[in-house]
């Protein structure tokens, strides 16, 4: 697996990637200039530095007051933080993370994320950490969903992408390869097994090579077992719970992007990124704490997509979200089957043929709940109607290729 340079981090906006609208494949967005290196000059880059330094020493600070004992003194606290954010040698090596707090003392933490497909916010996903199972893996995500600084750099989720989408199968982030506390880490446990959709799990570079990557399960994938560290699973409401039926999950925007070689047909980008309070990180979960000793059946019953193929998601409140998704497919779908054709290239026509498959389904489910055609009322449904014809068109110039 090709890695980048450790330490790192994305913070390069994804930019929209609508290539069939270029002459060249090779246009697209231009990347943002890097930030200022450590031990430079400018002045914006230390104040900025000063002031995310005293938030982390404020959250760093909140966090020992609730792991430290009550008769713990403020001078104590000080101190055991200093030690935690200013400790390393004078080589200047990354300190260790500091401790997660106990298994059993708090409930799983629950972290979101803000994506936007080629540009556009489609929606918030959030995420329950198993730190009652894995509190070291856990916690290196929330952090790195809360950010953090490195030597002197920022590193984190936000403003990364989520670089490779297989549908039916994987989506995966965090290719900046470094860990929060900037090393490689264990693998800390395989007690949790791949056995069904929506789970996270780590990807790293291989055995207790851990750092950022990590990987949304699609499917169950009990071939990752014992290779793997299931460390949380994505929840399919946040703390507002099933009140936005007009919008369509994001994790199926995401999904509708990919492609069977893995590459994502738009940019898949983490806009922002952090933590649910305690109140709310309850509510999201349906339960104040997590049981000791809770059982794995039990505990992915909390997560997952729910509905998880799009087909079945499609409501008559949705389907303007689900036809705008529909049509940027086929759009894209058409750009690749001209890419092929010119190519002469059967072999990705045909999978472009098995991307396509799905479509009929969807676009047969948006027509029938979209009900009339005629007048202002059936706008979705002449919309449908239309997308169902470009859809057999492109089909059909397959077939001729064949």
């Amino acid at each position: 697996m090709n890695r980048r340079i450790e330490g790192l981090g994305s913070s390069v906006k994804a930019v929209r990637k609508r290539a069939w609208k270029d002459e060249s494949d090779d246009e697209g967005g231009k990347t943002a200039p890097s930030p200022p290196a450590p031990g430079s000059d400018s002045e914006e880059h230390k104040v900025k530095a000063e002031v995310q330094a005293k938030r982390a020493k404020a959250k760093a600070k909140a966090a020992l007051q609730k792991a430290k004992p009550a008769d713990g003194s403020e001078d104590e606290l000080d101190a055991l933080l200093d030690e935690a954010l200013e400790g390393g040698d004078e080589d200047g090596a990354v300190p260790a993370l500091p401790p997660p707090p106990a298994t059993g003392s708090t409930s799983n933490p629950v972290v979101w994320m803000d994506i936007s497909v080629a540009g556009k916010p489609r929606g918030r996903l959030h995420f329950e950490l198993f730190r009652d199972v894995v509190p070291k893996t856990a916690e290196n995500f929330r952090l790195l969903c809360l950010g953090v600084q490195l030597r002197g750099r920022d590193v984190g989720y936000r403003g990364s992408e989520l670089h490779k989408v297989v549908p039916g199968k994987v989506a995966e982030g965090g290719e900046f390869d470094t860990s929060a506390s900037g090393s490689d880490f264990e693998d800390e446990s395989f007690k949790l097994t791949h056995s069904r959709a929506g789970l996270l799990s780590m990807c790293g570079a291989g055995p207790d090579a851990n750092a950022s990557r990590f990987q949304v399960l699609l499917r169950p994938a009990p071939e990752l077992d014992n290779k793997q560290v299931v460390f949380g699973q994505i929840l399919p409401y946040g703390p507002e719970g099933d009140s936005s039926a007009e919008r369509l999950h994001a994790l199926h925007w995401v999904e509708g992007m990919g492609t069977r070689s893995g590459t994502t047909r738009e940019a898949i980008a983490i806009e922002e990124c952090g933590e649910l309070d305690a109140a709310e990180a309850a509510k999201a979960l349906g339960i104040a704490k997590v049981p000791e000793e809770e059982g794995q059946e039990k505990k992915y019953r909390r997560g997952g997509l729910r509905p998880p193929r799009l087909s079945d998601a499609v409501q008559r409140e949705n389907l303007a979200d689900v036809l705008q998704l529909t049509a940027d497919s086929l759009d894209s779908w058409e750009w690749q089957i001209t890419k092929a054709q010119r190519a002469s290239d059967k072999e990705r026509a045909r999978d472009i043929e098995a991307g396509m498959k799905p479509l009929t389904a969807v676009l047969e489910e948006a027509k029938y709940k979209a009900g009339s055609v005629q007048g202002t009322s059936g706008v979705h449904g002449r919309n449908a109607q239309c997308q169902q014809l470009r859809l057999r068109e492109l089909q059909e110039s397959l077939e001729k290729f064949f």
